[in-house]
């Protein structure tokens, strides 16, 4: 999960004059800080919950909400990886117009949409899952 977030800063970095300040109206470089720092507390947050139900014992409290929000989490930050320079992987310094690259752009953008909303989903599932066995524990007493 965490090389989807440290990759993007380089290579941003290393097409800064090239592509980045070329092709990225402000809205785009805007929209990728925001989404950084939105995956790396998401990180944050997933290392808290795995540190939280590591403390328990099953499959339904540890196990299964552990493997879920793993492959969630994967899945999501993977899909953001597209999602955050697709400018970059759009070709611009490849020779092709900037009309193109931000079309290619958007659609590289609208094609990472679905990973990405199908990995937060999976993650909720998890945190739901937990929730629900916290509460059954809760009310078992």
């Amino acid at each position: 999960m965490v090389i989807f977030v440290t990759l993007t800063g380089p290579i941003v970095s290393s097409q800064l004059r090239a592509v980045v300040r070329v092709a990225w109206p402000i809205r785009d470089e805007i929209g990728y800080n925001v989404a950084h720092w939105h995956m790396l507390s998401f990180i944050v947050a997933i290392a808290m919950f795995l540190l939280y139900v590591d403390g328990f014992k099953g499959f339904l409290a540890r196990t299964l909400p552990s493997l879920l929000i793993i492959v969630g989490g994967t899945l999501a930050l993977a899909g953001s990886f597209i999602y955050e320079p697709s400018p970059v992987f759009a070709g611009v310094k490849a020779g092709i117009s900037i009309e193109l690259a931000t079309s290619i752009s958007s659609s590289l953008k609208q094609a990472s949409l679905p990973i990405i909303e199908a990995g937060l989903s999976v993650s909720f599932v998890s945190y739901t899952i937990f929730a629900i066995y916290l509460i059954y524990r809760f009310l078992r007493r």
